[in-house]
């Protein structure tokens, strides 16, 4: 039975002396491209160790899964319930200024130019964004000075992007998943001073090798059991986008998601108001974002075996692409094999419980009607805010 630590740590990112006892069960969730979440129940007196800005690291067994900050807790006289997100989730506390050189005061000025505009390969673009918004070349006064940030390898392909107040962890996570990228940040001890250790990672393809299935394929490495599974239809297969223009003068252009009209035998359309350019690169990737957020959300979920021939984090990662032989033709459910999201459930005495998502990006965060519908109406708020 594997042995989970929580450490509590400082809001200097330095580990408390001891890890917290007595707690009583612990729910990771972690996704590749959206922060990992977790919860803790335990004695409310070892609460207060993770108050003033604090935060906790995880370790199975001696190796770090994950880290992050504390977001809430509740609680009596005895116990507490601790909620935490990951370090990734420091992304989302930026935004993406047309010119990140330029300080902002309580007196108001103007930017001095609309975009901040970055072509290169999208590994590239992304680390340049970060670099701007809260690494080393950001302001002072912007700059997460425990945050480390990697050299580019180019990976992802070439793209070109306008950026006007994205929120920052949505550009980034948008450009890593369109070049086939996983992006993180983690707590990282290396050397000796404890700090955020940005990481760019391409997917791996693990399909011929890590095969679920039930007891009777031929083809299965590992099984599944209480599985489950849903899908929604596409908000929109037919993204009609409005570049740059005025009236008639406006250019448009026409992208479809061919498995999803071949899926649901239909076309609905969708606008994309994208109105701060018409270079031909710049509007592909978008339009590619825009369908991807407006994909039929698909969700297969289920429990992995832990003590058959393949193992969560030692055989298979989170990210990585699987395959599947599974009853009834659920297979043609799964258009993307990739691994989103795992939770691991671990109780006091008892051994840890997988369960495994596989399916479109934050499906199983979005996928009810009513999120996706509040999602895409927040999307074209945002729109209108950053492009005015």
């Amino acid at each position: 039975m594997a042995l989970w630590e929580v450490w509590p740590r400082n809001a200097d990112l330095t580990r408390t002396e001891d890890p917290v006892t007595g707690w009583d069960q612990l729910t990771l969730v972690e996704r590749d491209s959206l922060p990992h979440t977790w919860t803790i129940t335990a004695p409310t007196a070892e609460a207060t160790a993770f108050l003033g800005g604090g935060g906790c690291i995880l370790d199975r067994d001696g190796q770090q899964i994950v880290s992050g900050r504390l977001t809430g807790a509740t609680g009596d006289l005895v116990t507490a319930t601790l909620t935490f997100e990951g370090d990734k989730a420091r992304y989302w506390d930026r935004l993406a200024w047309p010119v990140p050189t330029h300080a902002l005061t309580s007196t108001p000025s103007n930017f001095g130019a609309a975009y901040d505009t970055r072509s290169g390969a999208r590994e590239t673009v992304l680390l340049a964004y970060l670099a701007a918004n809260l690494g080393a070349t950001a302001l002072t006064s912007r700059r997460m000075t425990d945050v480390t940030l990697p050299a580019s390898l180019g990976r992802g392909g070439s793209t070109q992007i306008s950026a006007r107040m994205d929120i920052l962890g949505d550009l980034v996570t948008k450009l890593a998943e369109n070049g086939g990228l996983i992006l993180d940040l983690a707590h990282d001890e290396s050397t000796g001073t404890p700090r955020l250790l940005a990481t760019v990672t391409a997917r791996t393809d693990r399909s011929a090798d890590v095969v679920f299935g039930d007891p009777h394929s031929a083809l299965a490495t590992s099984f599944v059991s209480n599985l489950r599974w849903s899908i929604q239809r596409p908000e929109y297969t037919d993204a009609v986008l409005f570049a740059a223009g005025d009236q008639s003068a406006r250019t448009a252009a026409l992208f479809q998601d061919a498995d999803a009209i071949a899926d649901w035998a239909m076309h609905r359309e969708g606008l994309v108001d994208y109105s701060i350019s018409s270079n031909t690169t710049e509007i592909t990737e978008r339009a590619t974002t825009a369908l991807a957020d407006a994909a039929p959300p698909v969700q297969v979920t289920f429990d992995a075996d832990q003590n058959g021939d393949l193992t969560y984090r030692v055989d298979y990662q989170l990210g990585d692409a699987l395959g599947f032989e599974l009853p009834g033709g659920l297979d043609a459910l799964i258009l993307d094999n990739c691994l989103r999201e795992a939770t691991t459930t671990v109780t006091a005495a008892q051994a840890e419980q997988v369960r495994l998502t596989i399916g479109t990006p934050g499906a199983g965060a979005t996928g009810t009607q009513s999120a996706r519908i509040l999602r895409a109406a927040l999307r074209r708020i945002t729109n209108l805010e950053r492009t005015r």
